[in-house]
């Protein structure tokens, strides 16, 4: 992924307002993406899987967009990033003749519990009775200042920024500064017990066993 956005042209987006016209190309919504999204949206299905898009990247040598979106995770415990495009070879090339690909990215995203990773922090009654796919299709990533949503209960634990010229993605602390939770929110599961790191940064492992160490970086300025 993060090669993918390092190579792009520029980043597609969501906005809360109509981007300036220098951005406009910027604009995930536009008309020339739509039909690759729903694509997205069917291959996603056909799985039975949820596809909500974070952002695209459009790439020089690609006439449709790549896009990473939100889904569950292969265990229907918490939620993935994946990656729907024009599949790629080992060397980095493309192959836009065949169909468009989804694939996993990043797996086991935890959800916000609550404002505290503490016991007897309470959840929201009504939130709970909600799937994990019923939220994933229906968290928003719009951007506003250049970052999407603050969490809440029960949301994936994504949250990221940008830069003011679109070429360039930064995650970050995904619920409010005056919260309790210190631990982390992307985990790696085994057959019988669950594994969850706490390093103080967020690296991104890709390759073909999807591994991956993550951790909450809370910002204090």
């Amino acid at each position: 992924m993060r090669a993918e956005i390092e190579r792009s042209l520029h980043l597609l987006i969501n906005t809360n307002q109509k981007p300036a016209e220098n951005l406009a190309h910027t604009d995930i919504n536009h008309s020339d993406y739509q039909e690759s999204l729903r694509q997205c949206n069917t291959l996603a299905e056909q799985t039975n899987k949820v596809f909500q898009p974070i952002f695209g990247v459009k790439m020089a040598e690609l006439n449709q967009p790549v896009f990473y979106g939100l889904s569950t995770s292969n265990t229907g415990r918490g939620y993935s990033i994946q990656r729907c495009g024009a599949s790629m070879s080992l060397d980095g090339r493309y192959n836009e003749i065949e169909q468009q690909t989804i694939a996993m990215v990043v797996d086991n995203i935890g959800s916000i519990r609550c404002d505290s990773d503490q016991p007897e922090c309470e959840i929201d009654k009504d939130r709970e009775n909600f799937s994990l796919r019923e939220i994933a299709e229906t968290t928003q990533f719009n951007f506003s200042e250049d970052k999407t949503p603050e969490r809440t209960e029960r949301e994936p634990a994504i949250r990221i920024m940008t830069d003011e010229n679109r070429k360039l993605i930064r995650f970050i602390d995904p619920t409010s500064e005056t919260d309790s939770i210190d631990t982390s929110f992307l985990k790696v599961e085994t057959i019988n017990r669950e594994i969850t790191t706490h390093p103080s940064t967020l690296l991104l492992t890709q390759g073909p066993t999807n591994a991956l160490k993550a951790a909450k970086r809370k910002e204090k300025s």
